[in-house]
C-alpha cells in the first residue's frame, strides 16, 4: 500500500489491551512497522509530521523557526533501532524542558490507590 501512494499515520487504540497503554502503546505500534519492513526514519515521519499536516496543525510535527518546539531527546539513535524511542533522556513543551521527576513525584502523591 505504501509502494503505492498510501500515506501511514500514527493513530492508536491504547487502552484497550491492558499491555499497551497510552503514550506506550505508539513505541510499540511503531516497532511493528519496522518489523514489518519499513524504514525507521519513516516510522519516525509517520508518527510526529505526518500526522499534525493530515489533522492540519501547522505549529507541530518538525522542528523548524516558527513552530511549537515539542520535541523529546533520545539517550540513543531509533535509525540504529527503532525501539530506542523508548530510551527517553528529556522532554521538552514549547521549548522548555518538562521536569518529569517532579510531574512523577505529584502523580504519585495524588495516587489514591497507594
Amino acid at each position: 500500500m505504501i509502494a503505492s501512494g498510501a500515506r501511514l499515520v500514527l493513530g492508536t487504540d491504547a487502552g484497550i489491551h491492558p499491555g499497551y497503554t497510552f503514550g506506550s502503546a505508539d513505541h510499540h505500534e511503531i516497532a511493528r512497522w519496522v518489523q514489518f519492513g519499513l524504514p525507521p526514519s519513516d516510522a519516525i515521519v509517520a508518527a510526529t509530521q505526518r500526522p499534525a499536516e493530515v489533522i492540519g496543525i501547522t505549529d507541530l510535527g518538525t522542528l523548524a523557526i516558527g513552530k511549537s518546539a515539542d520535541f523529546v531527546v533520545l539517550n540513543a539513535n531509533p535509525l540504529e533501532n527503532i525501539r530506542n524511542t523508548r530510551q527517553i533522556a528529556s522532554v521538552y513543551l514549547r521549548g522548555a524542558r518538562l521536569d518529569r521527576d517532579a510531574l512523577l513525584a505529584k502523580w504519585k502523591k495524588t495516587d489514591t490507590s497507594q
